[in-house]
Order: C-alpha cells, then sequence, then structure tokens
C-alpha cells in the first residue's frame, strides 16, 4: 500500500471512529467542560445547544427540554424559580427578591437535555444558580422516563433539592438553534479533546464561539 493509500485508510478510520459511540465516560466529562465555559451565566440554551452537538460528536442522541425548574438550598432554605411553571409556585413576599436576580430579559425559562440510551437528563448550566445564592455545580442523573406521567423530575443532590417541570415554553429555542450554529466548530474541537482522552481541567478555552 502507498502513501497516499495509507494516508487515504487512516482518515477513513480515523472518521468511522468519531460516529462510534463513545464510553458514557466521556459525556460526563463534556457536562463538566460545557458547564466551566458557560460558568454561573444564565445562558442555558447555549449550553444545552453545546452539549447536544458533543454528544452527537461521541455517538450519544441528547433532546433539549424546556423546563421550568424549583430549586432549594435545603440547608439554609434558600429557593430559585425559572421558567413559567416554577413562576406559580413562587410565595408573594419572596417574588420582589427573586426578580432582582433575573437576566435583563425576564425569565425566560430554563432549558436542559435528555437522552434514551443512557435514560439520563443533563443540566451543564445548573452554576447560574450561584447566582441566586444556590451553590450548584453541571449535573447529569437518571431518569425513569423522558415523558414522566407525573410531569416533573426530581432529583437530589445532598442538600440541593431540584424539581424540574417540562413547560414547552418557546421563549429560548430561536437562542437555542442560533446556537447550534455559533458553536458547531467548538462542539467538534472539544468531542475531539475528549476522544484522546482529555480530562475537562486539560481543555482550555479561548472565546466562547
Amino acid at each position: 500500500m502507498g502513501k497516499a493509500e495509507r494516508l487515504k485508510a487512516a482518515r477513513a478510520a480515523e472518521r468511522a471512529a468519531s460516529h462510534e459511540r463513545a464510553p458514557l465516560v466521556m459525556l460526563t466529562r463534556a457536562v463538566k467542560v460545557v458547564g466551566a465555559l458557560f460558568g454561573t451565566e444564565p445562558e442555558c440554551a447555549h449550553a444545552a445547544a453545546l452539549l447536544k452537538m458533543i454528544g452527537d460528536h461521541l455517538g450519544y442522541d441528547l433532546t433539549p427540554r424546556a423546563v421550568s425548574l424549583v430549586a432549594t438550598e435545603t440547608s439554609t432554605g434558600s429557593k430559585a424559580f425559572l421558567g413559567p411553571r416554577a413562576d406559580e409556585l413562587i410565595d408573594e413576599t419572596d417574588r420582589h427578591k427573586l426578580e432582582v436576580h433575573l437576566p435583563e430579559e425576564g425569565d425566560t425559562g430554563h432549558m436542559v437535555l435528555t437522552s434514551e440510551d443512557p435514560m439520563m437528563l443533563f443540566d451543564p448550566n445548573l452554576p447560574q444558580l450561584i447566582r441566586l445564592g444556590i451553590f450548584a455545580e453541571p449535573l447529569l442523573f437518571p431518569i425513569a422516563s423522558t415523558d414522566p406521567p407525573e410531569l416533573e423530575w426530581r432529583v437530589s443532590r445532598g442538600s440541593l433539592s431540584l424539581l424540574y417541570l417540562p413547560d414547552g415554553n418557546q421563549a429560548l429555542v430561536s437562542t437555542y438553534q442560533e446556537a447550534l450554529v455559533d458553536f458547531a466548530a467548538r462542539a467538534a474541537q472539544i468531542a475531539g479533546f475528549l476522544r484522546k482522552g482529555a480530562l475537562p481541567e486539560d481543555i482550555h478555552f479561548g472565546p466562547k464561539r
């Protein structure tokens, strides 16, 4: 086999490998990488889009989900409410205090991702709760169904209690779709690093786009 043929075969093998399902630990690392990129900024649609595309490159089919979120820090009683279904649960005495922490465009809800295989929920931008006084890290969590009959997912992590309420809110969809284009190259880059064994702390970022 000549040099040109060997190069062609190597590239074909590389393309094939890039479509094989990576070990789940790589997807776990991807959640941490995306979480670190956006930090505490309330950019859940951007984070969801980036993780969706990284998942594609790693062989996982992730689905964006518009949700409301009620987060409670049980050790302090601190609460955060994101999205229309969550807003209905706010005590009026807390409403003003909570509203001052909202983004300038107001409460546009929250966006996460789910997958059927594995059956999990992913929330890479959960650290935005830190802006509301609640410590949180990027999340992936096993769920019983991606279409729960009770119309909710409940997650507990230490003293943090999370209630995710699928609500069909479309406020973040256009932002998500634009981010699919904006972050396409970055997603491929991150997935490539992960497939080569990079840890989240090994992947350093420049500009987000």
